[in-house]
């Protein structure tokens, strides 16, 4: 898998906030959410394009199969259970044991940590990073499986489906990256040719790449059904309006989107984004609360409207499940205790 830097300056974007303007790339401030992927898997594109929220603080692992010419983007966080990673081989192999499968492992966590991050943790990260990779070579002899020492200045991955090589634009040096970036025909010539009529995927919203391929659901982005072909723009909000959204269109048996209220929208808009789950849960709706959430065991992916009774953030369908996910849960559990009110 060869690897490609394309710098982009800031004059080669767009800041997209309205539904009209040309195929795009996404990167937004929303705060950290666990295994937060965005993703395109259109048939007809020569490229595959990945792309995930976080940049600086995100582990990011890439499977390609050249074999079956499918990509995935899975975003997670460390100590992500191992079965995440065979379901996404599994996919972009199409079941196939046999199939050359490459991943790369972008640890944004450990290569763009501006020191807010305890070298500890860092270093644990990395091994488990290193572990990880080690446990799917051992199980998938036909693997390639590599660590790229930079994080994703746009958040973005650019794949050809036909020779598995990978670019990855970058901001310069000397600006920041903007919060949304455009594919435009001003961008510079590239060996790809990146323009604006040759990369036909749309980037839509998903939980996580592996609970989009557990669910079987279709191409559907937070708040719109889609239809593959449409220009979808999701323009700023706080991680709580995206979470409606995202219920919306993932839960099973959730009412139709229209059933959100905009004064369930304004309330959420009005809050921080936040990773404090008590402010986190008095905030939402009701009504998204009664939808309930994936089973927090990636073996599961189960919707359920049973929460952890500590923290009221983590959902398990099952006692057994909640017993069995304390070890990874309760030092998390602990910070993060819901206060009735408060």
């Amino acid at each position: 898998m060869k690897i490609t830097e394309l710098v982009v300056r800031s004059g080669d974007c767009n800041l997209l906030l309205a539904a009209d303007g040309p195929t795009y790339w996404f990167h937004t401030e929303h705060e950290r959410i666990e295994e937060r992927g965005w993703g395109c898997l259109d048939p007809e594109s020569p490229i595959s394009g990945l792309c995930t929220d976080l940049v600086a603080t995100c582990i990011v692992f890439v499977f390609q199969c050249r074999a079956t010419r499918r990509t995935t983007l899975c975003h997670v966080v460390s100590k992500t259970d191992i079965a995440v990673f065979e379901e996404q081989m599994r996919y972009v192999t199409k079941e196939d044991p046999h199939s050359q499968v490459d991943i790369v492992v972008f640890q944004g966590c450990v290569y763009g940590n501006t020191g807010e991050v305890p070298s500890k943790i860092l270093q644990e990260d990395s091994m488990w990073v290193s572990q990880t990779l080690e446990h799917i070579r051992n199980k998938r002899t036909s693997c390639h499986a590599s660590a790229y020492p930079k994080p994703l200045g746009y958040g973005v991955v650019l794949v050809d489906k036909l020779s598995g090589d990978v670019i990855i634009p970058m901001p310069p040096t000397t600006e920041p990256a903007p919060q949304f970036l455009s594919c435009i025909n001003t961008w510079p010539p590239t060996p790809t040719m990146l323009i604006e009529r040759q990369i036909v995927d749309e980037f839509y919203r998903i939980q996580s790449t592996a609970s989009y391929i557990r669910s079987k659901y279709r191409i559907i982005p937070c708040f719109q059904v889609y239809d593959g072909t449409r220009k979808l723009v999701i323009p700023p909000s706080s991680d709580d309006t995206r979470e409606i959204f995202r219920i919306a269109t993932m839960h099973p048996n959730f009412p139709h989107f229209e059933h959100i209220q905009q004064s369930d929208l304004d309330i959420c808009n009005r809050v921080v984004p936040t990773i404090e789950m008590p402010g986190y849960i008095k905030h939402l709706p009701e009504l998204i609360r009664k939808a309930g959430g994936f089973c927090e065991v990636a073996g599961c992916r189960k919707f359920t409207i049973q929460t952890c009774s500590m923290c009221k953030g983590a959902h398990y369908c099952n006692k057994n499940h909640q017993e069995e996910h304390w070890a990874e849960h309760k030092t998390w559990c602990k910070s993060h205790r819901y206060k009735p009110g408060g």
